[in-house]
């Protein structure tokens, strides 16, 4: 049965040859089955069916089992895992630590009673990353072979030996893709075949929905969040949800429903005053500046710091009023105008309050409530002056004064961190600087880093600069903090939490899941408390009274890369791994901290599997966290419940350090600090 359904594979894919597109072939990569001729054997081409599934972007393989693959082309080695297909759609991932080979850890899989996919189809992934930014992933790989992120391999290196990939496909496989800039590009043409890939078309969305399907869609995404999010009730009250409820029906009770009506609705949910996560975001592009024609500018751009508004910049002829603070606008006090652009703020989690505060001092759109394009502004100010400032044509706008001559220190350190990964200097003779842009690092790098702290070891300061930077690897991160502790880290004892042990009906509208799906099966119920749990914690519940205390300890003992005086520099901007990084050793009293509260919380935050989603008739996208990860239980007056991680030494936010300053003025706050030890 399994032959025959191969044979019919292979047959639709020799008809779809007939009608290929002979587009100019680049023909510059070696086939990847060792012995096979270019274009041998191939089972499933692009836009071919397998079963109910059309295949977009992959090139399926056939071999005889234990053949082996080779590298393509000269890279780098991206990443590499362990990873199961149970559609063309939807994958697992098991994880690679760089170390174990993909047997190795296809072993460890064997005895794991928790994993229940056929473990046949659970193998090896290495994705290469070539010169020219392209990007190859090969699948389906079994081998003792180790390779390391960020490793350079050679065309024709041998990578492992064919295994399976897809359970609808009974005979040895393997499937590779390409793309560039995250985008799916042709996987024939650089063999010289000629090709049967399309580019996708870009969706357009419906202009104008009905009331029932504006009304299902919104159904659906209330839905999704009930389903998925597991800290729902840490940032929204039932009153408050039934409140959304009813606003966003009011504004969908009408017999035709703009795409831009339903598209600003789900919008507003993932804002301050609703679902606001750090990992919870609307995927699809805004349409705002595509539906409107009449965007117009403000001659006055304010901002707002705290509940004080200020003119930040002007337009010509109105250079008196720069660094005026704000009174009113339109009669609207600076503290109500205040605290509605604190509720367009987002992306922040739980109770943090840095994120928001950069957003309003940065996103003058929020400044005005929207309303006022195309009316009269009047603006009040504090000394009793007032002015008239409207809004602008684009065609009006000229420069805004003041400008700048050299820029900002808080915008260079974002742009460097965009350039480099990361980087070790020496300020002073005394003194080392680490500064790490993310925790996407490779094995090469993090060898690097580990050779120059080895190397540096001497240096008695050592500053650690984790400002800007939005997180990644947690198995990156974790293995950084073991470089600086000796002792066991003190900690709470950890667990993870979801909504359910089963299915999840929302992911009949999802891209990278199916209905079908159980992505926490092991999880159990914990009496008394919503939701199910990696383990049993009801006794550690009990033993720690309510999440007060630290019972455990985390990190086995070792000896530490680095052993001297710590400090880390944090800002509103150190998200993730960014806040558990440094949150490790604050916990473990190894290193204090400067600059101002993290983007993420302390506590917990909502993060490890993800689903992007879609809704059935406007096809709007998004992303919900699945797991709620908490990561400590510590609550006092240095870790109140909710917050980011508060530094040891704070330097507040100002218009001077972002607007105007080409000082660090965190940096040299950690300078100064270690200069008076």
């Amino acid at each position: 049965m399994k032959k025959n359904k191969i044979i019919a594979i292979a047959a639709a894919a020799l008809t779809v040859g007939t009608t290929v597109c002979h587009a100019q072939t680049q023909n510059d990569l070696l086939w990847p089955i060792r012995g096979q001729k270019a274009g041998e054997n191939i089972l499933l081409r692009p836009q071919d069916l397998l079963a109910h599934e059309s295949n977009f972007a992959s090139l399926v393989i056939g071999a005889e089992e234990g053949a082996e693959i080779i590298a393509p082309a000269d890279g780098e080695v991206s990443s590499v895992s362990l990873i199961y297909y149970p559609g063309l759609f939807s994958c697992q991932t098991y994880g690679y630590d760089g170390e174990t080979t993909a047997d190795g850890l296809r072993r460890k899989l064997e005895a794991d009673s928790s994993i229940r996919e056929p473990k046949k189809y659970i193998n090896g992934n290495i994705s290469l990353k070539l010169k020219d930014g392209r990007k190859i992933d090969i699948s389906g790989l079994r081998g003792d072979i180790s390779f390391r992120s960020g490793q350079r391999v050679e065309a024709g290196t041998l990578l492992g030996t064919v295994s399976y990939v897809f359970q609808k496909i009974g005979q040895p496989h393997i499937a590779l893709s390409m793309s560039k800039n995250g985008k799916s590009i042709d996987p024939m043409a650089p063999f010289g075949l000629p090709t049967t890939f399309k580019e996708a078309e870009p969706f357009t969305p419906p202009a104008i929905l009905t009331r029932e399907q504006a009304n299902e869609d919104f159904d659906s995404f209330i839905q999704s969040i009930r389903e998925c999010y597991p800290s729902l009730r840490d940032i929204i009250t039932p009153e408050r949800e039934a409140e959304f409820i009813r606003e966003g029906k009011a504004r969908l009770d009408s017999a035709q429903v703009h795409y831009t009506t339903l598209f600003g609705l789900i919008e507003d949910a993932f804002r301050a005053d609703f679902l606001h996560d750090s990992h919870a975001w609307l995927q699809s592009s805004n349409p705002f500046f595509n539906a409107r024609t009449d965007v117009q500018y403000p001659s006055v751009m304010l901002c707002t710091l705290g509940d004080r508004m200020f003119v930040r910049l002007v337009q010509p002829g109105y250079e008196a009023h720069i660094g005026k603070e704000v009174a009113t606008i339109n009669g609207v006090t600076a503290n109500e105008q205040a605290a509605y652009v604190r509720s367009r703020t987002s992306l922040f989690d739980a109770q943090v309050q840095s994120t928001g505060a950069i957003q309003m001092l940065t996103n003058w759109w929020m400044q005005y409530r929207g309303s006022y394009w195309n009316k009269p502004v009047r603006l009040t100010f504090t000394d009793g002056t007032s002015v008239e400032a409207p809004f602008l044509k684009p065609s009006q706008v000229k420069a805004y004064t003041p400008r700048t001559t050299a820029p900002t220190a808080y915008y260079t350190h974002q742009r460097k961190n965009r350039s480099e990964d990361w980087s070790f200097s020496l300020p002073t003779d005394s003194i080392a600087l680490l500064t790490l842009a993310h925790f996407h690092l490779n094995a090469v790098q993090m060898d690097a880093i580990a050779d120059s702290l080895r190397s540096h070891a001497h240096i008695p300061h050592l500053i650690i600069d984790v400002r800007d930077n939005p997180g990644g690897d947690a198995d990156c991160e974790e293995k950084m903090v073991r470089w600086f502790l000796s002792e066991p880290e003190p900690s709470n004892f950890t667990y993870q939490k979801v909504m359910s042990n089963t299915t999840y009906p929302c992911f009949a509208h999802s891209y990278n899941w199916t209905a079908d799906m159980q992505p926490f099966e092991g999880y159990v119920k914990v009496e008394g408390m919503e939701g199910f749990y990696s383990r049993d914690i009801s006794g550690e519940l009990q033993a720690t009274q309510n999440l007060t205390t630290s019972p455990t300890m985390h990190h086995q003992h070792h000896d530490a890369i680095y052993k001297g005086h710590l400090y880390i520099l944090t800002n509103e901007n150190s998200a993730s791994a960014a806040t558990d990084f440094p949150a490790h050793l604050v916990r473990a009293s190894r290193a204090v901290t400067i600059g101002r509260e993290t983007a993420t919380a302390y506590h917990y935050m909502t993060a490890l599997k993800f689903a992007r989603l879609f809704l059935p008739n406007s096809h709007i996208e998004y992303q919900l966290p699945l797991v709620k990860a908490v990561t400590a239980t510590d609550i006092s007056e240095r870790f109140p419940y909710g917050r980011g991680l508060l530094p040891d030494y704070e330097v507040p936010l100002t218009r001077e350090e972002v607007f105007s300053s080409t000082e660090d003025v965190i940096l040299n706050k950690a300078l100064e600090i270690i200069k008076r030890k």
